[in-house]
């Protein structure tokens, strides 16, 4: 059965008496088979370093895969960072306190990016 991608990537998991078997389903136009079988190769490499110790420290875990250029080209390198910018606006503001509470960072300049900081998009939901 065919059934379209609702999000760019997702995976869907369910343990029973034969294990643990899931479904990957992607958005064909952002990314090409093998891209998701590497993810979901690293995937089942950190699934099974956790299982078989789990008192494993993030550290200690398999690292990923470099991504290939054609997967993730590398962003342009800058001559220098550029120099921090406090909040502008009262929207500025406001986020930048959404960042320091979520984040635990005590100043973020606006060229900051969320997801290098250490952000993801459930952070900001609370869970976990």
């Amino acid at each position: 059965m065919y059934s379209a991608a609702k999000f760019d990537l997702s995976l869907m998991l369910a343990d029973d008496r034969s294990g643990l078997s899931g479904v990957l389903t992607y958005k064909s136009d952002l990314f090409d088979g093998a891209t998701v079988r590497r993810l979901a190769d690293e995937w089942l490499a950190l699934l099974e370093a956790v299982a078989a110790d789990p008192e494993l420290t993030l550290g200690a875990l398999p690292p990923a895969a470099p991504p290939s250029r054609a997967v993730r080209p590398e962003p342009p390198a800058l001559a220098e960072a550029p120099a921090p910018v406090a909040p502008r606006t009262p929207l500025e503001e406001v986020l930048a306190a959404i960042w320091c509470e979520v984040l635990g960072i005590d100043e973020p300049s606006v060229h900051d990016n969320f997801f290098l900081l250490g952000g993801y998009s459930l952070l900001v939901t609370g869970w976990p």
